[in-house]
């Protein structure tokens, strides 16, 4: 904040990144098994290098990335690493290099 303030009081502008990669949309999640969830989403534009899958406990918990090489052709994502009976929110970013999307809509 105080480095912010600096930045304006002098004239000078934290740099705005405008050229995101594109986020995901329409991620739906089903359980086929009780220990696995099965993600899918729409697929999005070309021009970014791969899909990164984040994971919360219930829905108040941390984000944590669970894979961040999914490959961009992909339309799907299994986590086989769930606990039978656990709450889990999932959202998914499409990454281009260290710049990633903002984060497609939340399921549980």
């Amino acid at each position: 904040p105080a480095q912010r303030r600096f930045l304006r009081d002098i004239g000078l502008a934290e740099p705005v990144v405008t050229n995101l990669p594109p986020t995901p949309t329409n991620l739906t999640a089903a359980a086929p098994r009780h220990y696995l969830i099965q993600l899918n989403w729409t697929s999005v534009p070309s021009g970014y290098q791969r899909f990164v899958v984040e994971r919360r406990l219930g829905t108040t918990g941390n984000w944590v990335v669970i894979n961040d090489n999914v490959q961009p052709a992909s339309r799907s994502y299994a986590d086989w690493s769930v606990t039978p009976g656990t709450t889990y929110g999932y959202r998914l970013r499409t990454a281009d290099g260290s710049l990633l999307s903002n984060p497609s809509n939340v399921v549980t």
